[in-house]
């Protein structure tokens, strides 16, 4: 997705960004809490993110909404005996969750191999040692919750260059009582504001609504700070 103008600084010095997508029909979900405040005007979306997030109350989520986060699903296998094992040996003696969740983003990022294809679950990439963003934010995903951490598997838009966005996943974890972008991949927690998450979960009928928004969507930088 050509971003219109494109971006004046390199995404890994921005702190916060604003971005209006237009043609993002109203039926379609896209996640609105915590990392990203999200304004719908018809079928454009404004989204904002990092510190240009407008003052106001944040999200905070109910235990039970918490404890669904730390549970295992398809292809996120937080309680295999493996996924436990590493998780416990990532994240021995360290203080607190925050660092706890950027021990398991460094170790994902450097255990993977990027390839195109996807490395499959969680349990599987530990042993393949490959895979795409999917695969990374899989295995993150996993680990963290292992070791207690609530996190989701998010999809969106992200950019590399400036000049564009490309259709990305990675991970939001709950910490210190907001949710936070972290990227496996890139190996950024927090990620950088170009992250732009549309939808939550792994699934492939998680993912059944970027059919609505695959070459539907135009992007443009409104704030970038």
């Amino acid at each position: 997705v050509r971003s219109t103008p494109p971006l004046r600084h390199n995404p890994a010095g921005l702190s916060g960004l604003t971005v209006a997508i237009n043609g993002y029909a109203a039926q379609i979900p896209l996640l609105a809490d915590g990392w990203q405040q999200v304004e719908r005007q018809g079928d454009r979306v404004l989204i904002r993110t990092g510190s240009l997030r407008q003052p106001g109350p944040g999200a905070t989520e109910g235990q039970a909404v918490v404890e669904r986060y730390l549970q295992p699903a398809e292809g996120i296998e937080s309680t295999a005996a493996e996924i436990s094992f590493k998780s416990r040996e990532l994240t021995a003696g360290l203080p607190n969750n925050r660092a706890k969740a950027q021990a398991l983003v460094n170790w994902v990022a450097t255990w993977l191999s990027d390839s195109i294809d996807d490395g499959g679950s969680a349990l599987e990439s530990l042993s393949s040692k490959h895979g795409n963003c999917q695969t990374h934010a899989r295995l993150y995903t996993a680990l963290a919750r292992a070791a207690g951490i609530p996190t989701r598997f998010v999809s969106g838009l992200v950019s590399q260059d400036g000049s564009g966005f490309l259709y990305h996943s990675w991970a939001e974890s709950y910490l210190d009582g907001a949710w936070v972008a972290v990227d496996p991949t890139f190996n950024q927690l927090p990620a950088d504001p170009t992250h732009l998450a549309f939808f939550e979960g792994n699934r492939l009928v998680d993912l059944t609504p970027l059919v609505g928004v695959i070459g539907k969507i135009s992007l443009s930088v409104v704030e970038e700070k």
